[in-house]
Parts: structure tokens; sequence; C-alpha cells
């Protein structure tokens, strides 16, 4: 973000008072031979496109006082008079735009001829002006950023499918614009609208019927995006960037003219499938890992989220994360106690940095379990703090075993917000997992 890179530049280059030019700006006016001139020198860290100088009892900037860009460490020398009519000293307000657009303000300064201006952040990343006045005397003018020159970041944008459906295309332009392309009929033009945002909430505005509707978009944590209408949510989850619409277009054009295009089906894709079971449940399977996940119809499965893992989240932070470690497990010379707090050093901590996009944890508590439950391994609890998010995790190493009596070891971790102990025990208790094969 530009205010952030504004704190660091000028952390590096507060200090940096030496001038790197000295710039002579075109003034009108007569200028005397004995004036000597105030000297503006730009220590912000970011080139100056723009210098105003001008009494503090007109509201007219005036001229830029600038011919060329002033860069980073540059002065430029003005003449009061010139500003003024003849005087060379006063108040005066002082406005800056630098590279990126964004406004310096500095109001009711005093300025006299032959002081030096270095315009800079203090400590708190607060613009100041630290005036030498030729008399030796010092002052310091606090000012005012305006950022102008960073819009929003804009999260929305990109190609959407619903978990539920992924015959529909959602295309969210980074210009507000939307529209909805049926993938199973030559990508034709089903829905259209624009959406508005601020963070990772939105307004979708979509014509149906003619009759426009609002719809409310919420991006989670997990990086899924909900849109709600009429107390119906569809769950959508991206499928890539809106640059990358000609290319999915592209390959539906030289697919088969009955095929669609394959875009991460959540349906049945390759060696995935999901399936209905009884009380409103789920089963999904990853026969490449050799891996199921059993969960309630209101929680979802992330696919390809954590490489050689399945992800499953309750679409509000919390998530079981899934890996059969059958070979490595075998391979560990250690005991069941030793392999279970490897296993969080390899994979939980890098599961954490990459669900909560977190790191510089620390463990706050670490504690082995021992467990009377017939097929289980081993059991660790630990506490994870970071800036962001503060998370209780429980990872559980067990045996699960096929039809023909083959035995796999798998590894289940439960990641939940360290505050709500409810949304842990839901996590344990309804995500349901083992191995699976075709």
């Amino acid at each position: 973000m530009q205010n952030i890179k504004k704190k660091i530049s000028a952390a590096i280059l507060g200090g940096i008072l030496a001038l790197s030019a000295l710039l002579l700006c075109a003034c009108k006016g007569v200028i005397a031979a004995e004036e000597a001139g105030v000297t503006v020198e730009n220590a912000l860290g970011y080139a100056v496109n723009e210098l105003y100088i001008y009494p503090n009892n007109t509201s007219n900037w005036g001229n830029n006082l600038l011919t060329a860009p002033m860069e980073q460490s540059g002065a430029v020398l003005t003449y009061l008079s010139a500003l003024t009519g003849g005087n060379r000293e006063g108040m005066f307000n002082i406005q800056l735009i630098d590279s990126d657009g964004d406004i310096y303000s500095f109001s009711n300064v005093q300025i006299a001829d032959g002081d030096a201006l270095t315009l800079t952040f203090n400590d708190s990343y607060v613009p100041v002006a630290q005036l030498a006045a030729q008399s030796g005397e010092t002052r310091l003018a606090v000012g005012e950023l305006t950022i102008t020159g960073d819009p929003a970041e804009n999260n929305f944008t990109g190609l959407w499918t619903a978990m539920e459906d992924n015959s529909i295309l959602y295309v969210f332009e980074e210009d507000g614009s939307f529209r909805g392309l049926d993938m199973s009929d030559n990508a034709s033009v089903v829905a259209t609208g624009t959406y508005t945002f601020a963070d990772d909430t939105g307004v979708l505005t979509a014509a149906e019927g003619g009759t426009p509707v609002d719809m409310e978009m919420q991006l989670s944590g997990d990086g899924m995006l909900t849109v709600t209408y009429d107390s119906e949510s569809i769950l959508m989850f991206r499928q890539g960037g809106a640059d990358e619409l000609e290319a999915v277009l592209a390959a539906y054009a030289q697919a088969e003219p009955s095929a669609t295009v394959q875009v991460s089906d959540p349906t049945v894709v390759a060696d995935r499938t999901y399936s209905s079971e009884e009380g409103n449940r789920v089963r999904f399977r990853d026969y490449d890992l050799g891996l199921f996940a059993s969960y309630p119809e209101w929680m979802s499965a992330l696919e390809d989220y954590i490489p050689g893992a399945v992800v499953v989240t309750d679409g509000m932070s919390g998530y079981a994360v899934l890996r059969d470690v059958t070979d490595e497990y075998w391979a560990y010379s250690g005991s069941n106690d030793e392999y279970v707090t490897q296993y969080i050093n390899d994979y939980v901590l890098g599961d954490y940095a990459v669900l909560y996009e977190s790191d510089g944890l620390d463990y706050t508590s670490f504690e082995l379990v021992n467990s009377n439950v017939s097929n289980r391994i081993a059991t660790v609890k630990i506490n994870l703090f970071s800036t962001n998010y503060d998370i209780q995790v429980q990872t559980l190493v067990f045996t699960s075993t096929y039809d023909n009596g083959d035995s796999r070891v798998i590894a289940k971790t439960i990641l939940a917000a360290y505050d709500d102990p409810a949304q842990f025990q839901t996590l344990y208790d309804e995500v349901k997992s083992g191995a699976c094969r075709h």
C-alpha cells in the first residue's frame, strides 16, 4: 500500500538532508539582487511533482513552482518577493503533490528570506516542515497528508463459480461490471450487472426480469465468496483472475461442441467426487490423495488450497486439514509422540501461515494428550498466536482401514479461534475423515 510505502521510505530517508540538486524555479516578478531566496528540500522519500507556496490570506495556490519533478533529497530555490509582490517574509501555506498523486498541506507557516525548509515525516509518520531560519532559529510546522493515489484493493475481481453448480462462470471486472456466462450453452450471457465494494464486503446489483436486484457479498478469510439474496446464500470459489477470461473462453472454443470448459468442477473433478449423506451431510472423496471428508452441507471443501491435503472450512476461519501420512509415519524411527511433534513442525505451522496469512507465531502451550481410542496413534494440542489471529489447534494421528483390511495412517488437524471453544468443538465433532480408494 502506498501509505505503508511512505512510512518505510520516510523512516529510511527522513534523516537525509544533503541536497542532491538545487533547481531554480521560474517565478514572476522582479527579484532584488540582494534577495537570498528560500530553499525547499524534499526529504519525504518520494519525488514531488508540484509545489505551491502562497500567502495564507488567499485560497489561490498560484503557479506550480517546479519546472521539473523534485526528486528524493532534491531541493528548489524560490523567492518570496515574487510570490507576494515584494514582501520577503510572512505567513504562507504550502501544498505539495507527490509522484503518487498524494497531497501534503501545511498551513500558516512563518517564512522569511534566507530560510531553509526541509519537508519530511516525524517519528509518527506525519508530514512536517523543518524550518531553519537565517538567524539560527529553528521551527517545525506539522502538515496533513491526503492519500489520493492508492485506490482500495479490489479482492472481488476475477472468475468465480458456485460450489453447487459450476456451469455458470461469474466474471467480476476491475471496472465494477459483472456478468454471468453459461459455459454449457456456448458461454452465453445469462446475467449482467454492477458491483461496489469496501474492503471484503460488497453489493452486487444484477438485472432480474428487468428489475435491479441488490445482493450482499462477503469475502471470508479463506478466500471464499458468499452472495446472499432473500435469505438464500450461494458459496463461490475463485477460478482465476479476470485477465484469464480470454484463455478460458479460448479453451472452450477449442473443445468439442457438446463439451463444457473444465473449471475446477466441484461436482466431479477428475479423481474427486461429492455425494450426499443422511443428515444433510456431504462426503468429499479425493482419490488422488486417498482421503475422504464428511461434513455438514453448510461447510465446504477447499480443493487444491494446500497441496497434498484436503481442507474443510466452516466459512468462519475455522478449518480441518487432512493428510495421508502412512509412508512417512512408518519410515519415522522415533516414538509416536516424537512423530506428532515433528508433524507440527513440518506441516501445521505452514498450514497456519497459509490459512491465516500470518507469520511470526509463537507456541503458548504444547500438550501431548493420551487417548483410549483404539485407532489413535498420537494427539497434541497447541495454541498459536500472531498479530492477526489467535488459534487453538489439535492434531490427531490415527489409523483408517479399507474394506479389505489394508490400513492407512491419517493426520487430522483442527484449527479454530482461540476464544471460541464452540467453533472448535463443532469442527472436531462434525468433520469426519479417513482413507478412501476407487
